[in-house]
């Protein structure tokens, strides 16, 4: 399979096919990942446009942020076949706009799990355990704020 991204800036270490643009990588892919971290930098970069480059042939996953994909363009590109289908992890919008995928066949959708490993379950219990045997042993919490 050929791998492309984009990034701020091409990767000196990295020997998959940089886009400059997000457009460009859109136009050259199948399957489209967005992983990216959230914020005013990144809110809607997956947008009507970059939807349209991507095409009927194409599928977004986005395994990110819920805002660094503009709901309401994703619903229409589904609804109207401008792209084939999505994975959702994340999901931003209010319920009204978030609502119509549910309801579509080529939208599958999974709860935000991305911390939810055998690590993460371990690693919490025993946080909890040790935050408890402190409390009632009345001595400083390990985890409390200052």
């Amino acid at each position: 399979m050929d791998v492309f991204y984009h990034n701020r800036t091409e990767l000196e270490d990295v020997p998959y096919c940089y886009c400059l643009s997000l457009q460009e990588l859109a136009k050259k892919a199948q399957i489209l990942v967005a992983s990216c971290p959230g914020g005013p930098a990144t809110r809607n970069i997956i947008n009507a446009e970059v939807l349209e480059a991507l095409g009927p042939d194409g599928t977004l996953i986005n395994i990110s942020r819920g805002s660094v994909v503009d709901t309401n363009a994703l619903v229409l590109a589904l609804q109207n076949g401008i792209i084939k289908n999505a994975g959702l992890d994340v999901i931003s919008g209010t319920a009204m706009e978030r609502s119509p995928l549910c309801s579509l066949e080529n939208v599958i959708m999974s709860p935000h799990l991305a911390c939810n490993t055998d690590e993460s379950w371990l690693n919490r219990s025993n946080l909890i355990r040790l935050v408890l045997m402190e409390f009632y042993s009345q001595r400083p919490l390990t985890n409390q704020l200052l």
